[in-house]
């Protein structure tokens, strides 16, 4: 059963089309119990698993996408996906989604019981992205003013790596992979 005031589901009034593009939706979002909440989704992608998506995502939530966003795309990189934003009645962004490479990064606004990760002070998961230049990335990373430098470049076993936090108190590792035959694997408690 979803939690209270959980985005969970979409009343589309598009329909799809059988050729051309993967099918879009635009319509309302809605939670349950409540009925509308006059959430816009303006170009909903309502794509499948196709070749150019993963078939695992990350869904990390904020209390305020708005403030995360910058640094995300900014200061990490990233690029927000056209047509994914959904914004309520009020501009506040509800949903939204995030590339890096081949992989990407839903974010979303919780119900009013959650509480982010550094108001807490407890870090329940992490994100992990594979780059080209893990300097380069650091380097950029840390002049954006949003993140905060957790772990300088390093080696692992893997590769190299570092990590920061988004505005949130978000772990985001960023790693370089070691050329092949480099490396024997993660080592124990490496991740």
């Amino acid at each position: 059963s979803p939690r209270r005031g959980a985005l969970v589901a979409w009343e589309s009034t598009v329909p799809a089309s059988a050729a051309g593009p993967p099918p879009r939706r635009a319509g309302r979002c809605f939670r349950p119990g409540r009925g509308s909440d006059g959430c816009s989704i303006a170009g909903r992608s309502s794509r499948g698993l196709g070749a150019d998506m993963s078939n695992v995502q990350a869904y990390l939530l904020y209390e305020a996408i708005e403030a995360v966003l910058p640094c995300l795309v900014e200061g990490f990189g990233g690029v927000e996906q056209a047509g994914e934003r959904v914004v309520d009645g009020e501009g506040k962004i509800r949903h939204t989604a995030v590339r890096f490479g081949d992989g990407e990064v839903l974010l979303g606004s919780p119900g009013g019981d959650y509480r982010a990760p550094r108001a807490t002070g407890v870090r329940t998961a992490m994100v992990h992205v594979f780059v080209a230049d893990v300097d380069a990335h650091f380097a950029r990373a840390a002049a954006f003013g949003g993140a905060e430098v957790v772990d300088p470049v390093a080696e692992a076993s893997y590769g190299r790596r570092y990590s920061v936090r988004d505005p949130e108190g978000q772990t985001w590792w960023f790693a370089e992979r070691a050329a092949p035959g480099a490396s024997g694997g993660r080592g124990a408690g490496e991740g």
